[in-house]
């Protein structure tokens, strides 16, 4: 055994703890992204006539239109089926919801740890108070009744024009600056 007093593996515990919240929104970020590349990969091949020029999941069928000049025109529009259209569409529907979600959550951490790092200050600030109370840190609130009373102090001017700080509970220096 070393003589090094820091618990390593309870420090490592905590830590891993207090980024549990983080670790968790990052790998779903990470999925997020990966959802947002398979998307889009997969429809610009579904939608790409120049790659499949009559694919399986494309409605293949002839339109003919009159011109100005009055000749007939017909070409083949491949248009996607039904299917296709729709779960591409409830596809983007659930990208939506889910950089909703992702986003909601990083600014509901992002809160949290802003509210955590205020009340460590203030409990911080509190301690001191404490101490500076001469107690050990440990009990109460800054305006807890062991605290005890401020003491007061009046300034007056002395005979010689100088200002003479005194305790209310001492009494009174004369001019000659003994009591009385």
């Amino acid at each position: 055994m070393s003589n090094d007093p820091l618990d390593y593996q309870q420090i490592r515990t905590l830590t891993e703890q207090r980024l549990a919240p983080i670790l968790r929104l990052r790998q779903r970020r990470m999925w997020l992204f990966i959802h947002i590349v398979a998307f889009a990969v997969l429809n610009m091949l579904l939608y790409s006539n120049a790659m499949f020029p009559d694919p399986v999941f494309y409605d293949s069928h002839p339109v003919t239109w009159t011109n100005l000049d009055g000749s007939l025109e017909t070409t083949i529009y491949h248009s996607p089926y039904s299917l296709v259209v729709i779960i591409s569409a409830l596809w983007l529907i659930a990208i939506i919801g889910f950089v909703i979600n992702v986003t909601a959550a990083f600014r509901r951490e992002g809160f949290i740890q802003r509210e955590m790092k205020d009340d460590l200050e203030l409990e911080r600030l509190r301690m001191m108070a404490s101490l500076a109370r001469g107690g050990s840190g440990e009990s109460g609130y800054i305006d807890s009744p062991e605290m005890g009373e401020k003491r007061k102090r009046n300034l007056s001017l002395g005979d010689d024009g100088e200002l003479i700080a005194e305790e209310a509970d001492r009494p009174r220096r004369g001019a000659n600056g003994r009591g009385g």
